[in-house]
């Protein structure tokens, strides 16, 4: 249930590894206030380059109309919000999106969670303080890419090279597709057994 009254994925602070937002090298960059997400981040020509997209929709720079989402942003996504007055709360669901609308912005959700009274039965929380495995690795609906590791769901940041085995790494696109991605779980684990 959310402590705060924001899906897990709307509310961020920089992570310890990256104080006031500076990072010069590859690693945890934001993290969310509750729900256990590390966003990793990827320096790029003085900006930093992380999973988390924000999107404004509609005239002006109206932060009700501004959606905040863990991947690429799909098409047609503007389309189906609008302001929600304070107090109140809207969901919408896409054929590849849920998203929660609240006075301060939308937030596209993709972990189960409970925020508003509103039960969300999507990916599930972040598994427990093992290893990661190949079960642990996942990718939401918009194609952002995570493994679950110490109980906290690490996005990769787009364009960051990600080594699985000795034979086999992937360079994370933005809007990765579900199937691409399993092909490539797919080609490391059989890489691991050929050893």
């Amino acid at each position: 249930m959310s402590t705060t009254g924001f899906p897990m994925e709307a509310l961020w602070e920089y992570a310890p590894e990256a104080p006031e937002g500076r990072l010069t090298k590859t690693g945890p960059y934001y993290v969310s206030r509750w729900g256990g997400i590390v966003l990793r981040g990827r320096p790029e020509g003085g900006r930093v380059v992380t999973a988390l997209t924000i999107l404004q929709c509609g005239p002006g720079k109206n932060p009700a109309m501004r959606v905040k989402m863990l991947g690429a942003p799909p098409k047609a996504l503007c389309e189906s919000i609008s302001v929600v007055p304070p107090g109140k709360v809207k969901s919408v669901a896409g054929n590849d999106y849920h998203l929660l609308g609240q006075s301060t912005g939308w937030t596209v959700v993709d972990f189960a969670q409970q925020v508003g009274g509103m039960n969300f039965h999507l990916l599930p929380p972040a598994a427990g303080s093992e290893k990661p495995s190949w079960g642990s690795w996942g990718i939401t609906n918009l194609g952002a890419v995570f493994h679950d590791e110490d109980g906290k769901h690490v996005f990769m940041a787009p364009d960051e090279t990600v080594k699985l085995t000795d034979r086999v790494s992937f360079e994370v696109t933005p809007g990765m597709e579900a199937e691409q991605f399993r092909l490539i779980l797919m080609g490391a684990a059989m890489s691991k057994w050929k050893q």
